[in-house]
């Protein structure tokens, strides 16, 4: 493995818990307000739903898990994509910007639209959305605690 550079792998269970044991605190705020206090089961939960998803590491340390779930129908699919991370992504943000510029064009392959929602007071997760061209749409109450939630849009250029 390179140490240079941020590499995929396919997700282990141990390498979730590990993620799960570490993850950034607003990452754990956001999926508590989403009625999840089990961050181990969050995440196998996310990946067991997702079409598919990968493991960020650098220097033998997972370092985040994303993915892309789907929604829809089979005549207008969406894809979902989400990411979630430890402290140390902040270490490797251009690796990861350029890692998620990648993979969102890929997802735009196979999704004419891409579509999730993010915790409003995720202003990190907020900014890193911008960056990458998602649009923001304003925040409304989503249960089970009625924490507001951006839910953020991409579409194939066409």
């Amino acid at each position: 493995m390179s140490h240079s550079a941020v590499e995929t792998l396919a997700p282990a269970p141990e390498l979730l818990d590990y993620i799960a044991d570490h993850l950034r605190d607003q990452d754990r705020v956001e999926i508590a307000a989403l009625g999840k206090t089990d961050f181990r089961a969050a995440l196998h939960q996310s990946v067991a739903e997702s079409r598919w998803s990968r493991i960020a590491m650098f220097n033998a340390e997972p370092i985040a898990v994303f993915g892309c779930g789907e929604y829809g129908s089979l005549l207008a699919p969406i894809g979902v994509p989400w990411l979630l991370g430890t402290e140390a992504v902040q270490t490797r943000r251009r690796d990861l910007m350029r890692l998620s510029r990648r993979y969102i064009s890929t997802m735009l392959q196979d999704y004419p639209r891409l579509m999730n929602a993010v915790h409003a007071d995720n202003s990190v997760s907020i900014a890193w959305l911008q960056r990458l061209g998602f649009r923001m749409r304003p925040p409304i109450a989503v249960p089970p605690h009625g924490a507001r939630f951006h839910v953020f849009e991409m579409y194939r250029h066409v």
